[in-house]
């Protein structure tokens, strides 16, 4: 759900401070996902932007998640030119590089830990 958002980046702009992309490889696995009505709920999560979740993590207890690895990828910092009233085409273009860097950041890693895994940024 990072298309919409663009309010970090607005924000970045005004201030003139630098961002950095990040991207925590290997979360989705922490917990079990029900498949159950995934339709709606997407469909929920689009309208409204609240997720509905059906989740569990161990057998111990449903909210501690699986022992699994989690990477954190940290990308290099986006330098930010300070614009009082950034337009819309400059908030666009800035997080287009966002979402370029994050990409790479996670196709790099992914290709690295020899999984086949996909980004899929709505």
């Amino acid at each position: 759900m990072l298309k919409k958002r663009q309010g970090f980046i607005r924000l970045a702009l005004e201030t003139g401070a630098e961002f950095v992309p990040v991207y925590a490889y290997g979360i989705t696995d922490l917990y079990h996902q029900m498949e159950a009505f995934k339709r709606q709920r997407l469909w929920l999560l689009a309208k409204t932007r609240f997720a509905v979740t059906f989740g569990w993590g161990t057998w111990f207890g449903y909210l501690l998640p699986e022992k699994r690895p989690v990477y954190m990828l940290i990308g290099k910092p986006i330098e930010v030119t300070q614009v009082d009233n950034p337009t819309d085409e400059q908030i666009d273009a800035l997080h287009q590089q966002y979402i370029e860097q994050l990409i790479t950041l996670f196709e790099d890693f992914n290709a690295k830990s020899g999984e086949n895994r996909q980004l899929i940024i709505t």
